[in-house]
């Protein structure tokens, strides 16, 4: 994904759907899994968001949880997560930028989801 899309400060959440899904269908890609970070900048929690179906429309989802530390700022998104049905939830012992501080397990971790 371009970084124009991930970084930009001012995006709304529509809008940044809508760009996630230009993306995939200009670039012809098929068999695409989402991986989501915390959107800061992106003004979620006053963005309203048309949704047509249930959230992940039923599709298998699995939250991973950075946990050492636990960033503070995410448990209500944990708490929502944890009381939804079908959920998969699993954990990783790194801070919040998995992505950066263990690059490896992560990506061992999102292969398991994925297979």
């Amino acid at each position: 994904m371009s970084a124009s899309i991930c970084c930009r400060k001012t995006s709304r959440w529509d809008t940044f759907t809508k760009d996630i899904v230009n993306v995939i269908e200009a670039e012809e890609l098929s068999n695409v899994i989402p991986v989501g970070h915390s959107f800061g900048g992106l003004n979620t929690y006053t963005s309203p968001l048309d949704i047509k179906g249930p959230v992940g429309n039923d599709l298998p989802r699995t939250y991973i949880a950075c946990t050492n530390p636990s960033y503070a700022a995410l448990e209500g998104s944990r708490k929502w997560v944890k009381a939804q049905q079908g959920r998969r939830w699993a954990e990783i012992a790194t801070g919040h930028d998995a992505m950066v501080m263990a690059p490896e397990e992560l990506a061992r971790m999102l292969i398991g989801v994925t297979s």
